[in-house]
């Protein structure tokens, strides 16, 4: 019953729902994490997930390495359903920058 952990669980439950009372129907479907926005979501997971490659004026540029990331890719689930995971994101963040935790 501690104050804290009753407010992160607060914060939990309210983004929770928010998240449930406003998906439509284009996005609650087969809901997945945007992990293509992320250039280091792979890191770790395969082996050179990123590699350079040029554009048409001969510019460098990072982009993923389909043949690398598509083996381990297709064997991943990141539907989130029931909006859990993306309410945890919210609830995450939240407890890593509180000022205890990061000042203290």
């Amino acid at each position: 019953e501690d104050e804290d952990i009753v407010a992160a669980y607060q914060l939990f439950e309210e983004v929770w729902q928010r998240k449930r009372a406003n998906a439509d129907a284009r996005f609650s479907e087969g809901r997945a994490c945007y992990w293509t926005n992320d250039i280091r979501f792979l890191d770790g997971l395969v082996a050179e997930p990123v590699g350079e490659r040029r554009d048409e004026e001969g510019r460098p540029y990072r982009d993923w390495q389909w043949a690398n990331v598509d083996p381990f890719w297709h064997r991943v689930d990141t539907a989130d359903p029931h909006f859990a995971a993306r309410t945890w994101v919210v609830v995450l963040a939240y407890l890593l920058t509180d000022y205890r935790y990061l000042h203290l």
